[in-house]
């Protein structure tokens, strides 16, 4: 939902606390039968909380309530940073080369 669907425009939300914020976006989203999921807001700050307060484990990284051993989840993770290093570090090389 943007401030466009609620006939807003982002100056219009200076003088609205969050709860009136939250309130038209409840009241929008049961006035067009949206489902009541989570908001996008509220995943950002549950990811939010979950990077800025804790070490990540590897629970935190699946869509389900498995709990993979850790093993596991960290050769994953060596295999995706290897990896992203690898192009990196071939970038890198090819911007060295002067043109000629």
């Amino acid at each position: 939902m943007t401030l466009a669907d609620l006939g807003l425009l982002p100056v219009d939300t200076l003088p609205l606390s969050a709860q009136d914020l939250a309130d038209a976006v409840t009241a929008h989203a049961l006035a067009s039968g949206a489902s009541s999921g989570p908001s996008g807001h509220a995943t950002c700050r549950r990811l939010a909380q979950l990077l800025g307060s804790l070490p990540v484990v590897p629970a935190d990284l699946v869509e389900d309530s498995s709990q993979p051993p850790d093993s596991a989840v960290h050769a994953e993770l060596r295999g995706r940073y290897s990896a992203v290093h690898a192009v990196g570090t071939d970038l890198q090389s090819a911007l060295r080369i002067p043109r000629e």
